[in-house]
């Protein structure tokens, strides 16, 4: 397989396009689908693969499952079509129920956000010898907490019965083997992929974003029942431009706005994420500008300068002090230099 400029894996042709949805409303799409899986159709047909947590190595691990409608997503974005319906790798249909191939890895170092707050830490967990399950063992994941067939199979025997199936039980219990697609996510945390999936079946509502971890704000570790766990708008917003889904940019920008504060804004500036996105940036930079006179970003700012002299911080962070001491009024331009008060190669970074 390979990949194309956007960076999707790409497979070899199988099958027919479909009908395009994008002329359909989600709440009509997500009745047709509703109706379909009343006639019989499995409503979820489609399983994600998605990583979890860091462990202590700082490699990505655990991946787990979540059931999605296919339907609903080639809604939220056109890459589905592609991805589903024009012969990628992931368009092929499979046995849904079988568990994480034993002979794909289950760890990745190849995971291009360092910094994903969407991640567990392995600390965070109970006791990860003890959970001890991966992906091809625990529930299956879907949007509406569904079981595999596999995981009902398992609940049915723990009341001591010594596992031979009755006549009944053979009626009763699902049939293993549901067809449909598997895919395996890279770069995109279990709870970010979660909180999506049900973005694309019942709208921003559903959606909701956790503190930025420059707040200082502890995360909530449990919802409740029949909610979805808060994720990371900087995460979606990386999904949202990664399968160009405008609507869902504008929902993590004003969420990311939202959260700036003189004390975590400068922390904001020069990380890693805001670096990839100029759209971030400039809305960041914007923040700084009206906030320059704040104590505590002119007691920070110069030992952050600093930092990026020696080459400490991301690159393109160069560009953040450019268009700060970027300015037509020559007060304002000569305060912010004041304000860092040391010797810095400005023209370096001030572009004409």
């Amino acid at each position: 397989m390979s990949k194309n400029p956007k960076g999707n894996v790409k497979g070899h042709k199988k099958g027919a396009h479909k009908k395009p949805v994008a002329s359909s409303s989600r709440e009509d799409v997500l009745r047709a689908a509703l109706l379909a899986s009343a006639s019989g159709s499995s409503f979820e047909d489609v399983k994600f693969f998605v990583f979890s947590r860091r462990n202590r190595e700082g490699l990505v691990d655990k991946p787990m499952a979540v059931l999605a409608n296919s339907t609903l997503l080639r809604k939220a974005s056109s890459h589905f079509d592609y991805l589903f319906t024009q012969g990628y790798a992931e368009s092929g249909i499979v046995d849904m129920d079988a568990p994480y191939p034993s002979t794909r890895l289950d760890k990745t170092t190849d995971y291009d956000y360092d910094s994903d707050s969407d991640l567990d830490d392995e600390e965070d967990w109970p006791n990860s010898e003890d959970i001890g399950e991966d992906a091809s063992d625990t529930a299956v994941e879907g949007s509406f907490g569904a079981e595999s067939p596999k995981d009902e199979e398992k609940s049915d025997h723990k009341d001591g019965s010594d596992g031979e199936d009755t006549a009944a039980q053979k009626t009763c219990l699902p049939q293993p083997g549901r067809q449909g697609r598997v895919v395996f996510l890279d770069g995109i945390a279990h709870k970010t992929w979660r909180a999506f999936i049900m973005y694309t079946y019942l709208g921003p509502e559903e959606l909701t974003f956790a503190p930025l971890r420059s707040e200082g704000m502890i995360r909530a570790r449990d919802p409740g029942p029949n909610k979805t766990h808060a994720c990371s708008p900087k995460s979606i917003y990386r999904l949202a431009e990664r399968y160009d889904i405008a609507s869902l940019k504008e929902l993590a920008v004003d969420e990311i706005k939202k959260r700036l504060k003189p004390h975590n804004i400068l922390e904001e500036i020069f990380s890693t994420f805001t670096s990839l996105y100029p759209t971030i940036q400039d809305i960041q930079l914007e923040y700084l500008r009206e906030h320059l006179h704040e104590p505590v970003i002119q007691d920070r700012l110069p030992v952050l300068i600093e930092s990026l002299a020696k080459g400490e911080l991301p690159t393109g962070s160069e560009r953040v002090i450019s268009n700060l001491l970027k300015s037509n009024n020559s007060c304002k331009r000569s305060r912010i230099c004041l304000i860092l008060n040391i010797e810095f190669p400005w023209s370096d970074y001030v572009q004409t």
